[in-house]
Order: structure tokens, then sequence, then C-alpha cells
């Protein structure tokens, strides 16, 4: 079993870096500001008290994306939640880097919202992706074949 959770694990590994450092650039260079000129032609998206530019919702999943598949191959499981992983890691990141903390203020607590806990603002998006990496992460472990192949 723990060879089976290792395997599943080891992949994220490069993706977890990635964040850091993802997030140490957007943190200091603001790429959006780059990349959303390009996308101008595509409509932002509202958010619960925001608007997500395609920079949030078509480049950076894709990057994201990219990162994982390189760094997983497969299955989609796996592929998924490590892009998912990578990017509440990322958006995590952003904040404790530079030792600060998640406010309601923030752009990423206004998306869906978000809730405190012990002085803590916690962004409601984190919850249903969070959950959702676990249970990948599970389906992907669970369903490894005999020979140690990938069964989804």
């Amino acid at each position: 079993m723990k060879d089976k959770i290792w395997e599943t694990v080891k992949p994220s590994i490069p993706c977890i870096i990635f964040a850091h450092i993802y997030a140490i650039i957007e943190r200091l260079y603001h790429p959006w500001e780059i990349i959303n000129p390009f996308l101008s032609f595509l409509p932002h998206i509202q958010g619960y008290q925001t608007k997500i530019s395609p920079y949030n919702y078509l480049f950076l999943p894709a990057l994201l994306l990219l990162v994982s598949y390189i760094s997983t191959r497969k299955p989609i499981t796996l592929i998924i939640a490590n892009t998912l992983l990578t990017g509440l890691i990322e958006d995590v990141t952003y904040f404790y880097l530079f030792n600060d903390t998640i406010k309601p203020t923030n752009w990423t607590s206004k998306i869906m919202g978000y809730i405190t806990i012990a002085n803590q603002t916690i962004p409601l998006w984190y919850i249903p992706t969070t959950a959702t990496i676990l249970i990948l992460y599970t389906i992907t472990i669970l369903y490894r074949d005999k020979n140690g192949r990938r069964g989804t």
C-alpha cells in the first residue's frame, strides 16, 4: 500500500515546486497584466464578488494542466488531481511566501466567497478543490492493478 501511495504522490512534487515558483513570479511580476491584453477578445466571467479574467479561467489552468501532464503523464485522475493541487498550492503560496494572510478583500476570497475559522480567512473554492483532489488521489490509489499499472 505504501508503494501505491508513493507512486501516486511522487508526480505531484514537480507540480508543488512549480506552484511555488509561479507564485513568486505572479506576486512580483503580475503576469496577468502582460497576458490579459492578448486575451482581450474573451469575456470576463462573473464570480461571486469579482470578475474572473481569461488569465484566470484559461491561461493559468492551461499552464497548470501542462505542468501536471508533463510530470504525471497518466492516469487522467492523477493529472486532474495534480492540476488542482498545483492551483491550490500556488494560491496559498502567493500569500505565505510573502508573510501575508488571505483577507476577505483579496481577489481569491471573492471568487466564491470565504469563511473565517480561528481568525483565518479561507476562500470557499478551497473546500471543493481539496475534496476533489483527495477523491481523485484515492481513486488513483485504489484502482492500480496488481502489475503496478494505473487502472484509470
